[in-house]
């Protein structure tokens, strides 16, 4: 007699047959297991989606976005890490030297491998970077920040900061045994000088004179100077020059 046989004709102790309720429950478990694996295998699926989707990416896996956008912007799983792929830039590094009141200085960089823990060493690393390639209205914010940090936290009477650009190496470097620190691939350039007490008082963004009023110049007055070309000549900047008759007459 088979094993399934007698689970389903299984004899309770006081005697009553227990074979159908053995039975329903053995389906319920069997269509609880193939919920949750389909759950599974669809979960899997759209999170590979999810960056799979992001430009620069196939049609189909654009379409198979549509798919799963809903669930996944739901659960927050709509990450469209590419991991810098397919082609990595290189890094942003803030390069700061320290002046003290004694004369010393002492050259500091933004981030090093001494800060710790690594939350807050990536959160140095997305400063440096935002400086690097964010908008340029943000930098002189960002630049004063990071200056009048520095200069609280280790005394320093004067701030003066480098972006250093790290390239990444190409192929051939690769193959040719160059080290990712070669000096070759590191660009500086120097973003200002920031004194502790002008950093105490507050930012004054830059005032830009308005641009002064274009007038026109000919020496006919009906008529504007033409080119040779047809076309009407460059007018030159910081003269009157009257209107034509027939404008002035409808004007009155």
């Amino acid at each position: 007699m088979s094993a399934s046989h007698l689970q389903l004709n299984s004899i309770d102790v006081d005697g009553t047959s227990t074979g159908k309720s053995v039975t329903g429950s053995f389906r319920v478990r069997i269509v609880g297991t193939v919920i949750l694996n389909a759950w599974l295998c669809y979960h899997l699926i759209a999170v590979i989606i999810a960056p799979a989707s992001v430009e620069p990416a196939t049609p189909l896996m654009q379409s198979a976005w549509t798919w799963v956008a809903g669930y996944l912007q739901l659960l927050y799983l709509n990450h469209g890490f590419h991991f810098f792929s397919p082609e990595p830039a290189g890094s942003s590094l803030v390069r700061c030297v320290l002046e003290f009141s004694d004369g010393t200085t002492r050259s500091v960089q933004l981030p090093n491998r001494t800060i710790r823990p690594r939350l807050l060493y990536h959160r140095h690393f997305m400063l440096t970077e935002f400086l690097g390639n964010g908008p340029e209205e943000y930098r002189p914010l960002l630049q004063r920040a990071i200056a009048r940090n520095l200069c609280r936290t280790t005394g320093a009477v004067k701030a003066t900061l480098f972006l250093v650009y790290h390239d990444t190496p190409s192929v051939d470097d690769v193959l040719a045994g160059k080290s990712l620190n070669e000096t070759s691939s590191f660009t500086e350039t120097e973003l200002g000088s920031y004194l502790a007490t002008e950093l105490a008082e507050p930012y004054r963004p830059p005032v830009i004179a308005p641009a002064a009023p274009l007038h026109l110049q000919s020496d006919d007055t009906n008529s504007i100077p033409q080119g040779t070309s047809g076309g009407v000549e460059p007018p030159e900047v910081g003269v009157a020059v009257p209107l034509p008759t027939a404008v002035n007459q409808s004007a009155h």
